[in-house]
Parts: structure tokens; C-alpha cells; sequence
């Protein structure tokens, strides 16, 4: 009977497989950091899986979004770009950093105009500029959610909604006028309450305390 192979016998890639369906984030960490070293195809999916082991393994955010940085900078046309800048902005998104995160998603829908994930980038840079109160550049994002020929229905369903509200805030009668077509591209969309509420409000301070609600 043949002796077992020995880890060191393994190749890289079974190691790291191994190790990350183990738990063993460190492990993967240190494989990962071996097999980038190699360089290639391999190599270049192992510096971007680097900042998922830091981020999901190891739970060090920031340790994440500096090894995607340095990944996209050794590799500026990457065969892992696109990927490399969804997880950077996700990443500030959950650390709370939507100032970077909105200039990530900005560069992201200017830098990959035929993504497949570039309406929902452009819907989610919407939600930050609107929470910051920033509605024409919000309403701005929307749109180029909405005119992507790639967009889901549910990132089309937000961004119209939200675009109307932002809409509603600076202009109220173009902002009905949007409400009311959302209802009728989306009659059972999401959002549907609140838009019929905001619809309904049968005076300016009830419309306008639904607004801030519906806004944030």
C-alpha cells in the first residue's frame, strides 16, 4: 500500500482548498500568500482571494481592502478587476467609510461601462449619496442604474423609487409625476406602500414627514 501523500508533496491549490474548507483561515492566508508568488492565472486569483481570507476569515477589513488595492495596483487590467473593485467597495460599505465607498463606486461605473454589475454599483452609490443628502448627484446614479442594459429588476425597482423621492425633494409636482410611474412599472414592487403613501398624503407636513422617512 502506498504511503499518504505529504502536505508538502500537495500542490498549492489542494492545500489551500483544504485549509479554507477547514476553517483554517491562517493557513489559507500563508498558501495563498505562496501561490501569488508563483504569478500567472493562479497567482493572480490568489492575491485577490487574499482579501476575502482577511475580510471573511480573519475578520480585518481594512488588512482586505489594502491587499485588493495593492492587487489592482501590480495588475491594473487584471483578470480579476471587476471582482477586485466589488469587494473593495462592499468592504467600505461595512466598514462605514461611504466617502470612499461612493468615489470607488463613482470610478467603478465609469471604469467598466458593459459590467454586468454596473446597475447595481451605480444603485448603490445612489443609497450613499442620498443618505448624505447629496440628491442631484444621487438622482444622477440612479439613472445610470436604470439606463444599464444589465440591471435586475429589484436594482431597477430601488433606483426608480429613491430617484422619484430625491426627485420629490427638490421638485414636489416632478416628484409625484416619477412616484406614479413607479407604481406603474413596478405595481408590486418593493416600495409600493410608501410610494402610495407619499401619493396620498393629504397635506404638505404629513407628505414631508413621510419623505424623511422614506428617505433615509
Amino acid at each position: 500500500m502506498a504511503p499518504a501523500a505529504s502536505i508538502e508533496a500537495t500542490p498549492l491549490a489542494l492545500q489551500v482548498r483544504a485549509a479554507r474548507a477547514s476553517g483554517d483561515s491562517r493557513r489559507a492566508l500563508v498558501l495563498y500568500r505562496a501561490l501569488a508568488q508563483k504569478g500567472g492565472a493562479a497567482g493572480e486569483n490568489a492575491e485577490n482571494e487574499i482579501g476575502r481570507v482577511l475580510r471573511d476569515g480573519l475578520h480585518q477589513p481594512r488588512e482586505a481592502v489594502a491587499a485588493w488595492r495593492l492587487y489592482r495596483a501590480q495588475h491594473p487590467r487584471g483578470l480579476l478587476r471587476i471582482e477586485a473593485d466589488i469587494s473593495l467597495i462592499e468592504t467600505l460599505v461595512l466598514m462605514g467609510d461611504k466617502t470612499a465607498a461612493v468615489a470607488e463606486a463613482s470610478d467603478f461605473i465609469q471604469r467598466h461601462p458593459d459590467s454586468e454589475r454596473r446597475a447595481e454599483i451605480a444603485r448603490l452609490a445612489g443609497d450613499l449619496l442620498r443618505e448624505r443628502g447629496a440628491c442631484a448627484d444621487a438622482i444622477a446614479a440612479y439613472e445610470t442604474a436604470l439606463r444599464s442594459g444589465h440591471g435586475r429588476k429589484d436594482v431597477a425597482d430601488g433606483a426608480s423609487f429613491h430617484r422619484a423621492v430625491c426627485t420629490m425633494r427638490g421638485a414636489r409636482s416632478e416628484g409625484m409625476a416619477a412616484l406614479q410611474a413607479y407604481l406603474v412599472s413596478f405595481p408590486n414592487g418593493r416600495f409600493r406602500a410608501e410610494a402610495q403613501g407619499l401619493l396620498n398624503g393629504t397635506d404638505s407636513a404629513q407628505a414631508n414627514k413621510s419623505l424623511r422617512q422614506v428617505a433615509k
